[in-house]
């Protein structure tokens, strides 16, 4: 075997060197896929500690009963206050503790709806003024009163262009602002059984049921707008 020369022990020794540079580069590529998988992970899991929620909005024993898409104006059986066509909906809110609450109601106007919430009770059997879900029935009594209401639109928003003109295209009309309804607290505390407040343990929860009622004069026709309508349930702080 002939010795090799320089020109060929240099380019042995370039070769090694190029293999060396792969392989480390592939190492350090999988360490920083590694360390960033292990972030993400971490901050998924830091996200979901931080989100868990200790009040919410729930179905009814696992029933949707809040599809308000469905309204048919012109197909009725139940009827609200002054013989006004209305549906009913029933939810509940939940708790993992018994601080109170309070409901938040945000609807636009464009329907000519009305909008009344009510504390309702749980049963088992059929009662005078319920509504049903499922095998329970939900009794309900007189409309909660509002501790704050936007009862009217200030203004109906539009721009002004350099004459002083009232331009069309920006228009806000009045009834695509949301009107605001918030009630007073709510408790959640089982052991307050006064009128309107009636809390139950279900399956560690506290829980309470409410009434949603939404009714409109009987000459509206189907051939209606759209509104967006907004049911929250916020904390009280202690």
């Amino acid at each position: 075997m002939e010795p090799m020369n320089s020109d060929q022990r240099n380019t042995r020794w370039q070769k090694r060197q190029l293999v060396l540079a792969l392989v480390v580069s592939c190492a350090l590529i999988m360490v920083l896929v590694s360390l960033a998988w292990l972030n993400h992970t971490r901050s998924l899991a830091t996200a979901t500690r931080v989100h868990v929620p200790t009040l919410w909005i729930d179905n009814i024993h696992g029933i949707n009963a809040m599809n308000l898409g469905e309204i048919d104006v012109q197909d009725v059986n139940e009827y609200a206050e002054n013989n006004r066509p209305c549906r009913r909906y029933v939810f509940s809110v939940k708790s993992n503790d018994s601080n109170s609450f309070r409901l938040q109601l945000a609807y636009t106007t464009n329907i000519p709806f009305t909008y009344k919430l009510y504390p309702a009770i749980e049963y088992t059997q059929e009662q005078v003024s319920c509504v049903q879900v499922g095998t329970y029935f939900y009794a309900y009594g007189n409309p909660m009163s509002p501790e704050r209401l936007m009862t009217a639109h200030n203004e109906t928003y539009q721009s002004v262009n350099s004459q002083g003109e009232k331009t069309v295209y920006d228009y806000v009309h009045g009834n695509a602002e949301p009107m605001y309804w918030i009630s007073s607290p709510q408790t959640l505390d089982p052991g307050d059984q006064t009128e309107g407040h009636y809390v139950t343990e279900d399956s560690s929860y506290y829980t309470r049921y409410y009434v949603l009622e939404i009714s409109w004069d009987s000459s509206l026709k189907n051939n209606k707008e759209t509104d967006l309508v907004y049911l929250l349930a916020e904390s009280v702080s202690s």
